[in-house]
């Protein structure tokens, strides 16, 4: 027969002897659980009786236990049945499947797209390469032109300053000729 522990807690102030075949220490846990709970709800609602105040912690701690025995008996069922792990896993598979063609989808799209563009920019720098080309031949028509201005413009001067010089010539000419 198992040895029998027996332990002094307490509890709102009051001492309870257990005897149970647990240790001491699992005792006077559970003890302290009680006590916690207990101080809880009288915390929550200080007219209440000691007798109330243990008719809600026994409740509240039945209701934590039916739903982690309801948790665990689920958990048994999914270890014991392999086939609802296996089903989730599939519907997840499945799920992961259908996402990963979407992905592969825009994917393709998005790479035709970049494709495109990158087509579309190759042929924008082969036309801004002509242009740069075409603006450097007219800047430098326009340079030879401006020179040619220049030049055009020094001998304009000297045929002015010819012209200038006949037509004194052609006057003092007209003048003795007059006078002769």
């Amino acid at each position: 027969m198992p040895e029998k522990n027996k332990v002094v807690v307490r509890i709102m102030g009051h001492e309870y002897t257990l005897v149970s075949e647990d240790t001491r220490e699992y005792m006077q846990r559970v003890a302290n659980v009680v006590d916690d709970k207990m101080k809880e709800i009288a915390a929550a609602n200080k007219k209440l009786s000691t007798s109330m105040m243990a008719v809600l912690t026994a409740l509240n701690v039945t209701d934590e236990y039916l739903k982690i025995a309801a948790h665990n008996e689920e958990l048994e069922k999914r270890i014991q049945d392999p086939t609802i792990n296996q089903q989730e896993v599939q519907d997840k598979i499945e799920v992961l499947q259908r996402n990963y063609e979407l992905k592969s989808l825009e994917y393709e799209r998005l790479a035709t797209d970049f494709d495109k563009l990158v087509q579309s920019a190759k042929e924008h720098d082969k036309t801004i390469v002509a242009l740069k080309l075409k603006i450097e031949e007219q800047s430098r028509t326009i340079s030879e032109r401006d020179s040619r201005v220049i030049v055009l413009e020094s001998e304009k001067a000297e045929l002015l300053e010819q012209l200038s010089l006949k037509e004194r010539e052609l006057v003092d000419f007209l003048d003795s000729f007059q006078e002769g």
